[in-house]
């Protein structure tokens, strides 16, 4: 279950003005916050290439799962974890009333009924961004995301379906308050997947995240990957070859379903952005002994 949030008169005023859907109680200590990271930062990580959506069908990734074995699914995880106040549910975790705030649009709602839960990067974006070479499993994962703050929310039912599959170069929330948080979010989550961006979604990102007082935004930890046997590390990049500084031989390809244990040698350098989750203090330098 994503972690249970302290409610306060200070937190639902935060809410009301625009939340930035990471749950803490102001009483939390500055080493235990999450460290933040310039998004322009992640941007910069981000592969461009053309998206290629062939194949697509809402059935290649996972419905709402019930992950952790509590009775709830992601969906009511997510109401649960978002609402201002305590849930109503009926049998089966079935959420039925709270309070949440939609970033998208402003509003507030008192029935669950009225909100989706919006992938931050809809599903068809995924899949043409690098998702179409994953396995079932980890597409599984992306659509039940609950180990990112970002990856999830609820929103009002018209807003999420007003952007369908649309990216930020398409489509942004008609709340021009939320655009900033926006970019930061959607970039944050493609870094955590490994996912591209085309030219145009780039530069809408980069333009917005530059308007920002605070390009700031909680550093995602990057999910593992698990490709086909016929794709490629680094969500469908058709991988490189990366030497190590010491390395008298070949170089050596590295794919991104693979661990520093099964690289015969180490502390290579990382050419390739997309094997970042080898180098776990992105310096460059991957598997440092």
């Amino acid at each position: 279950m994503r972690s249970t949030k302290v409610i306060s008169t200070v937190v639902i005023a935060a809410a009301l003005i625009g939340p930035t859907g990471f749950h803490a109680s102001a009483a939390v200590s500055d080493r235990d916050r999450p460290a933040k990271v310039s998004a322009l930062k992640l941007l910069h990580h981000l592969r461009t290439a053309h998206e290629r959506n062939a194949g697509y069908n809402r059935d290649k990734f996972a419905d709402w799962l019930d992950r952790d074995g509590d009775g709830c699914d992601t969906r009511a995880e997510v109401l649960i974890d978002e609402s201002l106040r305590r849930v109503r549910k009926g049998s089966g975790c079935y959420v039925r009333t709270g309070k949440w705030f939609s970033k998208d649009d402003g509003r507030v709602f008192k029935r669950a009924s009225n909100l989706d839960i919006d992938h931050m990067v809809p599903l068809a974006e995924a899949w043409g961004s690098g998702a179409k070479t994953w396995k079932s499993a980890t597409r599984a994962r992306y659509s039940n995301d609950l180990g990112y703050p970002f990856s999830l929310i609820a929103v009002s039912a018209s807003a999420n379906r007003a952007k369908g599959d649309r990216d930020p170069a398409e489509w942004m929330p008609p709340r021009k308050q939320f655009h900033c948080q926006y970019a930061k979010e959607y970039t944050a989550v493609k870094f955590r997947w490994h996912l591209r961006v085309n030219s145009a979604e780039r530069k809408k990102l980069r333009h917005t995240i530059k308007q920002c007082s605070d390009r700031r935004i909680t550093r995602p930890h990057r999910a593992v990957i698990h490709h086909h046997k016929s794709g490629h590390g680094g969500g469908g990049h058709h991988g490189g070859r990366h030497c190590s500084p010491h390395y008298s031989g070949a170089c050596i390809p590295i794919r991104n379903d693979v661990d520093c244990s099964e690289i015969p040698d180490r502390n290579f350098r990382v050419v390739d952005r997309d094997v970042y989750n080898l180098d776990g203090d992105h310096d460059g330098i991957a598997c440092e002994t």
